[in-house]
């Protein structure tokens, strides 16, 4: 074994560890799971618990991927199509879903990696 890649016995066992604490049980619009560590006692992640805290009584995807934007601008016409969405209300929602899909291409939910 190459002593340059191999980790310290204690890392080692803190990277299992990681890799078998619980994971975030919230499901993206797609229907993947979200995959990263769950907070302890918790079952999602620091993003998507507070990403989700919000109890209003219709909720918008976490608008994370191009999916849950599609989703979002389904509910948006919805809302207007059944006249329990004032236009105003509407037009706003969908400037802000138009800036979120502009901006997928730079999103990155992945934490940075430790140094």
């Amino acid at each position: 074994m190459n002593s340059a890649n191999a980790l310290p016995l204690a890392d080692h066992a803190r990277t299992l560890n990681a890799r078998r604490s619980p994971r975030c049980a919230h499901l993206k619009a797609n229907g993947d799971r979200c995959g990263s560590p769950a907070v302890s006692g918790q079952d999602l992640c620091y993003f998507h618990a507070k990403a989700l805290a919000d109890e209003r009584p219709v909720r918008f995807p976490v608008l994370e991927d191009a999916n849950a934007i599609q989703v979002a601008v389904m509910m948006v016409m919805d809302g207007v199509y059944r006249h329990h969405m004032p236009y105003k209300t509407a037009a706003l929602l969908l400037y802000g879903l138009q800036i979120a899909s502009a901006n997928l291409r730079f999103l990155r939910l992945e934490p940075d990696p430790a140094p």
